[in-house]
């Protein structure tokens, strides 16, 4: 491909600058370049500095005659510029940049219908660059980005969890999303801590299926206690009603029951405990580990749910 097709954007692909940089936005390399117009911005600066050298250049030449500088040629060819000027860096967001420009345009004016030098209105016409110069660094430098892989693009798309069963959970739907964009950052022990929130939500959703098949285990009463009450206390409840009358459904649920309390425990055990008590960091192998342990055990309970 032609490299000059490559600046050659349609209309349709403009993208304003303002809006592709808000904050927590995901941006690619291709939208910065696109939003910035860089061929655009470059001819910009290059007028901007030609301007300014044409008035640095008067204020170097002292006491010359006006005839020798090219006093009236170099106001009048800034004053005509800056319009072009303003139009090519409108391309980023300048905010209050256009009182520079009309600024400078009348002090140009005005230098222009003196008989001699000013050395005074040079050097405020000179500020007035500097002023656009650093606004535009400062602008520049306020917008920046993240830099993620490839592979963790993905998991800031959450449309996939609403195709799984744990979407019939929708408390959980917080942490989890929550924990997708830590993974993303690489804040590996922030995504474990929000899987862990996502479990801690189902305690409810546990304590329901179980009563409908007739164990007496009321979560509110040991809701304020750790998860060793918790898991404790259920599996006794569960054992105290193995010799009822079930039929298969019911024994199939009771099963689902007790291998969801058994996975329960090891993840208190294995990532729960370290986590919520800081005995030290995860890693990102770990971390996205447990984020798919724990979307597989949601998905598993939202089934017994439906059953």
């Amino acid at each position: 491909m032609d490299y000059r097709d490559f600046w050659s954007f349609d209309e349709s692909e403009t993208i304003s600058f303002r809006d592709i940089w808000r904050p927590h936005k995901v941006i690619n390399l291709l939208d910065m370049i696109k939003s910035l117009n860089l061929g655009q911005f470059a001819v910009g600066l290059a007028l901007l500095k030609d301007a300014r050298l044409s008035i640095a250049f008067l204020d170097k030449t002292g006491n010359q005659p006006i005839l020798e500088t090219g006093y009236n040629s170099r106001l009048r060819f800034v004053n005509d510029k800056l319009p072009l000027i303003e139009k090519y860096l409108s391309v980023i967001d300048l905010g209050d940049l256009r009182q520079d420009f009309q600024a400078i345009s009348e002090f140009c004016i005005l230098a222009a219908q003196e008989q001699s030098l000013n050395p005074i209105l040079i050097g405020v016409i000179l500020r007035g660059f500097d002023s656009i110069q650093d606004c535009i660094m400062r602008e520049l430098r306020s917008r920046q980005c993240y830099i993620i892989s490839r592979d963790s693009i993905n998991f800031l798309d959450h449309s996939s969890l609403d195709s799984r069963q744990l979407a019939k959970i929708e408390k959980c739907k917080f942490d989890l999303i929550e924990a997708r964009k830590s993974l993303a950052f690489g804040l590996n022990t922030a995504c474990v801590y929000h899987c862990m929130c996502a479990l801690e939500e189902v305690w409810p959703e546990i304590g329901d299926i179980a009563k409908g098949l007739g164990v007496k285990w009321d979560y509110q009463r040991f809701s304020n206690d750790g998860w060793m009450t918790l898991l404790t206390s259920f599996e006794s409840a569960v054992k105290a009603t193995e010799n009822l009358n079930r039929n298969d459904k019911q024994r199939q649920q009771l099963k689902a029951l007790s291998e969801i309390s058994a996975n329960m425990r090891s993840v208190k055990n294995a990532w729960r405990n370290p986590t919520m008590h800081a005995r030290g960091p995860f890693s990102e192998d770990i971390a996205e580990r447990v984020l798919e342990h724990t979307c597989g055990l949601l998905d598993y309970l939202a089934s017994q749910k439906s059953i």
